[in-house]
């Protein structure tokens, strides 16, 4: 048996979490060091996605029924079936349906199978070397491949997907305007991101439509996912066994978790 870790590992200045205004770096501030009290302890501040996490349906208005952290069933997430479908991709490359069928036609699914799609871009060597350019470059998923991935995970009766990019979206607008200040603005909770937040809000689509875009398709049809995951290309065989753990954060659809490829 083979243990593989799928978990981002956290340090300031993480190359997660601080590249767009609504996210909360990852920081550290020391109230014990060794040297005042033989020991350390200190206040971790992170966004409520912190790294690799689990996201759950119950994050969407159209499902804001369904479970949330603390009321999920374990088990589904313990040694659950997955498969892998590769994808290749490089900065900046979107994944596309295409891609999708071409992957699937090298794999047998199995009913209830978890899919990981593999692009390759989630390691551990790249998150540490590129900083924010890990999350800036990163390839994502058009909105024709998440319709594909749907369609074939309803059939499948799969409910759980999981991803190696930063994000799913592309986040161009947010690229062209937000990003290409120089120097860019910290992220939250300084002034500039939470203006900055505070408009694009404002001028959001109506609820409803919005859970009908990307990713938020995935949640709206009942499959929760597991993000940011890296160390995939690790992995030697087509399918392998998944362990995620979340935090048991009461009533939140989205926290960070561990994950773990078992290779038997």
């Amino acid at each position: 048996m083979k243990m593989i870790s799928l978990t981002m590992p956290f340090y300031e200045g993480m190359g997660y979490g601080a590249a767009y205004p609504q996210e909360q770096p990852f920081q550290v501030e020391w109230i014990y060091t060794w040297e005042v009290h033989g020991h350390q302890r200190g206040v971790h501040t992170f966004s409520s996605e912190p790294g690799t996490r689990m996201i759950l349906p119950s994050i969407c208005v159209e499902q804001k029924s369904s479970p949330k952290l603390d009321e999920i069933d374990l088990t589904k997430f313990v040694l659950k079936d997955t498969v892998i479908l590769d994808v290749p991709k490089k900065a900046n490359e979107p994944v596309t349906a295409q891609d999708i069928d071409k992957a699937l036609a090298k794999v047998t699914l199995r009913t209830g199978d978890a899919i990981l799609v593999r692009t390759g871009w989630g390691t551990e060597e790249r998150l540490l070397k590129l900083g924010d350019d890990f999350e800036m470059t990163s390839p994502y998923y058009d909105d024709g491949s998440m319709v594909r991935i749907i369609e074939v995970m309803k059939k499948n009766k799969s409910d759980l997907f999981c991803y190696d990019v930063a994000n799913c979206g592309d986040y161009k607008e947010m690229k062209a305007t937000w990003c290409a200040q120089k120097p860019r603005p910290k992220s939250w909770m300084s002034p500039e991101a939470k203006a900055y937040v505070a408009k694009q809000s404002h001028q959001a689509p109506k609820t409803g439509v919005f859970e009908r875009r990307g990713i938020m398709r995935l949640f709206v049809n009942g499959i929760a996912c597991i993000g940011g995951v890296v160390n995939a290309t690790r992995i030697t065989k087509p399918r392998f066994k998944l362990i995620a753990l979340p935090f048991r954060v009461k009533g939140w659809g989205v926290a960070g978790c561990y994950a773990m490829a078992i290779e038997e």
